[in-house]
């Protein structure tokens, strides 16, 4: 299935409390609403389901995310952030060293909805991440791979030089 890459494929319910029709929902800075950007006392929430590809296994450094310029703080695997509807900037990036996988991707969350996205740490230091709104493939896995080879190739060509 060919999707367009503009727009998200599906949109799905967010879980949690959601405010019943004429209740408030909570202010920014309450608990449970981390990705709450500051906005009308009664502006509708919405939802976006980020997916951190990767693990603590394989990666040492937990990316960081800011939403609409508001750092938030994730986890390898699914986050769920409450955010007021309307448009929604989402920054990721890893450091280590240096920052490197940069990724930013802006869309519309509609009031009570949810939009899933995925974003993707790169192989190595040198190029930027992936954001989309599919499971995405992580860059540079070629490079990584052809560095290993070469070391590989390296070692054996001393250890065949030697005897």
């Amino acid at each position: 299935m060919v999707s367009d890459p503009s727009q998200p494929p599906s949109e799905f319910t967010p879980p949690g409390d959601q405010p019943s029709p004429g209740e408030r929902p909570n202010q920014p800075g309450q608990p449970g609403q981390a990705g709450v950007q500051p906005g009308p006392p009664q502006q509708a929430l919405g939802n976006v389901r980020l997916h951190v590809q990767g693990s603590k296994a394989m990666r040492l450094v937990t990316p960081s995310v800011k939403i609409n310029g508001q750092p938030v703080p994730v986890k390898f695997g699914q986050n769920d952030i409450p955010v007021y509807a309307g448009p929604v900037t989402v920054d990721a990036s890893t450091q280590w060293m240096r920052e490197y996988g940069q990724a930013q991707m802006t869309f519309d969350v509609a009031p009570g909805a949810g939009v899933e996205i995925w974003y993707a740490a790169p192989q190595h230091q040198f190029t930027t991440g992936s954001m989309g709104y599919e499971r995405q493939k992580p860059k540079g896995t070629a490079v990584l791979v052809a560095v290993v080879v070469l070391a590989v190739l390296i070692v054996i060509a001393f250890v065949i030089a030697a005897a």
